[in-house]
Order: C-alpha cells, then structure tokens, then sequence
C-alpha cells in the first residue's frame, strides 16, 4: 500500500496558496471540516503556534529560500486516539514558494487523551508541547499521558489550552542539522 502524501503550498509571502484533496480530507476526518476553506490565502504564520515553534520554522524556511535545498523534517500529528509519526520534505521554487509535503510513515493507536480533542472544554490555563515530537512541558518534556498525571490533570472538570514549543531536544536537532 503507497503513502498517501498531505500537500499543500505557500507563496513568496507565506501565504497559502494551495492544498492537496488529501490534505482537506485529512483535516475534515480531524474534526477540522471549516479547515480547508479558511486556510486558502490565509498566512502560514496564522496557523502557528508558540513564539519559539515560529521562529524555528522562520529560520528553516529561510534556510531552505537561501541555499535552494530539500529539507526533510520528522514530525508528529497526533490526535486524540492516535499517535502519528510523519515527515515532511519542504521544497523550494525558484519564485520562493515553498511546498510541504507530509507523509504518515506510522500510526499507533492508544486509548483517547481527552487533552488532545478539540471539543474539550477548556479553561483559562495553557500547557506546552512541542510542535514537533508532541511532549508536553512539565518538569521535563515528556509523553501526554504521563504529563496529564504529573499535572494532576485526570481529575480537572475542564483542561487547559495547548500552546506549542520546541522540546531542546527537537530544537537542537533542526536547529543544527537544518540550519
């Protein structure tokens, strides 16, 4: 069975330009059917997260439009009864577009994490994880299950929001490998 391959393109100015029918099904079966239609023309910087997660794309795309290189990320796109391990190549165009394409290499399924499902209700308190290996900040950066039991969050009426970081260990690792 082929991968399937989630695309979608940005233009000179970071804007969404364009994105692959697998992309908007993929966003529709994660609970995100307004998705599709609100990315189109959109910036790429209104769907990031956390000042250190943008600044760390900054940097790889201004690596990837300087020196005109593929450039493959490991990363994961979780949902709440799925961990995904994916990569995404970036490649760059001679206008400075820049296509990401994101492909599941795989899945492992595991019981629901309330956190995670975007119908939770949430309260005004935030939480970190990583945009890139989905650990959560506590103490130290660990899986999402263990940080809801060292937040003491399994027995919370309503759950806080999640913002995205970068782990030092993902920081470290496309920071001097990327860039």
């Amino acid at each position: 069975m082929q991968a399937k391959n989630y695309v979608y393109k940005i233009d000179a100015r970071d804007r969404i330009i364009s994105i692959s029918p697998e992309w908007v099904t993929f966003a529709e079966a994660n609970q995100a059917a307004d998705l599709p239609r609100a990315v189109l023309g959109s910036s790429l910087w209104s769907h990031l997260y956390g000042a250190e997660a943008v600044h760390v794309y900054q940097a790889l795309l201004r690596r990837l439009r300087q020196e005109e290189c593929l450039l493959t990320v490991p990363f994961r796109c979780d949902s709440p009864g799925i961990r995904r391990y994916l990569q995404m190549v970036m490649q760059p165009f001679p206008d400075h577009a820049v296509e990401f394409v994101c492909t599941i290499l795989r899945e492992e399924p595991r019981d629901e994490v309330a956190l995670l499902n975007p119908a939770t209700q949430r309260d005004d308190r935030f939480i970190v994880m990583c945009g890139w290996c989905k650990k959560v900040q506590t103490s130290e950066w660990v899986e999402v299950e263990e940080a809801i039991i060292r937040l003491h969050l399994f027995d919370q009426p309503r759950l806080p929001h999640i913002t995205h970081g970068v782990c030092p260990r993902c920081k470290h690792t496309l920071l001097s490998q990327y860039y």
